[in-house]
């Protein structure tokens, strides 16, 4: 009964191209090394202008407190980088067609 109602097999999927997909992943991979850019300049000029840092580094805590905060920082990308790259798709070549 639902076959006569949606007519699943009359119904073609369309996909964009491979080319404007590509200029999308570029241009918004500038923009978030821009804007990440833009990110750390603004938080070191405000760590800068507070002057937290030299009281920070100059206690233990505070050392061993900042030490964490770069690990995680880097662990969590690095999570994060692994997990795109397996879950990335293969790469496919002009004039291949996909798997079914």
């Amino acid at each position: 009964m639902i076959k006569d109602l949606i007519p699943l097999e009359a119904v073609t999927a369309r996909y964009p191209a491979a080319a404007s997909s590509r200029k999308l992943q570029l241009s918004t991979t500038i923009a978030l090394v821009v804007l990440f850019a833009l990110t750390v300049i603004v938080v070191s000029i405000g760590i800068a202008q507070a002057e937290t840092l030299g009281a920070m580094v100059e206690d233990e805590a505070g050392r061993l407190a900042l030490i964490g905060l770069i690990f995680a920082i880097v662990a969590l990308g690095g999570i994060t980088a692994t997990g795109m790259w397996l879950t990335a798709p293969g790469a496919r070549r002009f004039g291949q067609s996909t798997p079914r």
